[in-house]
């Protein structure tokens, strides 16, 4: 049940971003963004494109993933509008500071380092992980004093 809950909730949140536009041929400016090659010959710093990347999807994709996400999880588990409210104000400023300790890392490994081929398995490493304790942070308990 938890996974088919992480799946409706990723799905909601990036088919729209990422998906593909009425007519089939043309992408959203951002997915074209997102999957721009740095080996173009027209890219003079792949770093500097590298750090562009990163830092659009850390300054304003995270965010609001990350209160969509927890949203969408308690929605689906049946909770209130004041209870989502709650528990976004206990777990989302910790989820979004680890989100900034991990992410900005593996983003500028995989846009600058990565050979293009082994990009998607390394990232879906990190995200297995990533995921993980996105469960546990959703579902974690206060301890008891």
């Amino acid at each position: 049940l938890k996974s088919r809950k992480f799946s409706g909730s990723s799905a909601a949140l990036l088919v729209p971003v990422f998906g593909k536009t009425r007519s089939k041929s043309r992408k959203t400016k951002f997915c074209r963004f997102f999957r721009f090659d740095v080996k173009r010959k027209k890219i003079r710093n792949a770093i500097e494109v590298g750090l562009k990347k990163m830092g659009v999807d850390q300054l304003f994709f995270a965010p609001v993933f990350l209160a969509g996400f927890f949203t969408t999880v308690d929605l689906l588990e049946g909770k209130k509008v004041g209870e989502i409210k709650a528990h976004l104000r206990k777990d989302y400023v910790n989820a979004l500071v680890t989100n900034y300790m991990l992410w900005p890392a593996v983003q500028i490994i995989t846009f600058n380092y990565m050979p293009l081929q082994h990009r998607v398995g390394f990232v879906q490493a990190v995200a297995l992980g990533w995921n993980t304790y996105l469960a546990w942070a959703s579902h974690r308990e206060e301890p008891a004093r």
